[in-house]
């Protein structure tokens, strides 16, 4: 993957910008991308109007966590990452970052657990130190078939072997060291989630929950792109996924989201403008004042 220095460019950009309505500062982080200069243009869609009536920039809360991840203990996950080198580029600059910090700043702790990781349901089962434990047939296909896991990312497997996670979305369930279940601040995919929840296989199913779970208060899941009907206008599963969320607002599930409005699919476009959908983590009530 090219694109590094423009990893930690818009990173410092954004970390040095105002902040967004829902920021994503420090710890855990989930994110997705194919090379980052996609990814970028992806996610620059400017501030996005939310079902409560706030605003949400999707480029501003990925890059601030990217520069979280590289130069702190800021986490990012992929969600069917696949063969993208997005997070093995955050690792390295993680890694050079630490081998030269600034000679004026403090040297950075260690983090006490790893916090980059990806997950795709293809990527070689192991034991957690890097030996591959999978019965599954090894394939060298872009796409392996059901009952293969992806033979070509077993080496970053075996080198990093805490960030790389063989699960599947409609069970999808990180656990941390100490046994409890991760939670994010950001949570981000491309294609992947919204291909599984609008044209694929968890059309009402537990998938947007399985998610959600691992969305920290206050957080952020963003995710794009949606695709279109070969026909036009967008898929009737769509506006399915809006009354669940619409629901779980009204039981502070979430806390808001972003919508696409009926004639986000253009006459021959693939995908629906904005690309980018933004569901942000309801957070805690405040009790009483004592």
């Amino acid at each position: 993957m090219t694109g590094a220095p423009l990893v930690l460019a818009a990173a410092l950009a954004a970390a040095a910008a105002p902040a967004a309505p829902y920021g994503a500062k420090g710890g855990w982080a989930l994110i997705t991308g194919r090379t980052t200069p996609e990814l970028l243009a992806l996610l620059d869609t400017g501030p996005l109007a939310t079902e409560g009536g706030a605003t949400v920039d999707p480029l501003r809360l990925v890059v601030r966590a990217m520069a979280d991840a590289t130069t702190g203990c800021g986490g990012a996950l992929s969600l069917g990452e696949g063969r993208s080198s997005f997070i093995l580029t955050l690792l390295a600059e993680r890694a050079h970052h630490r081998a030269n910090p600034h000679p004026l700043a403090r040297p950075p702790a260690p983090c006490p657990e790893e916090t980059v990781h990806a997950v795709d349901r293809a990527y070689p089962r192991h034991d957690g130190k890097g030996t591959i434990d999978d019965p599954r047939r090894p394939s060298t296909a872009s796409e392996p078939e059901d009952g293969a896991y992806d033979e070509r990312v077993v080496g970053w497997v075996r080198r990093h072997p805490r960030s790389y996670h063989a699960q599947s979305f409609e069970t999808l369930d990180l656990r941390s060291e100490g046994g409890g279940r991760m939670r994010f601040p950001l949570i981000l995919s491309t294609f992947a989630l919204s291909h599984v929840l609008f044209w694929g296989r968890d059309d009402g199913g537990p998938t947007l929950e399985r998610v959600l779970e691992h969305l920290e208060p206050g957080g952020a899941l963003v995710m794009a792109p949606v695709r279109c009907r070969p026909e036009g206008g967008l898929p009737d599963s769509v506006g399915r996924y809006y009354e669940r969320l619409r629901a779980m607002r009204e039981r502070k599930v979430v806390g808001d989201f972003t919508a696409l409005a009926p004639d986000s699919c253009r006459p021959g476009e693939v995908f629906a403008r904005p690309a980018v959908l933004v569901v942000t983590g309801a957070r805690p009530t405040p009790g009483p004042a004592r």
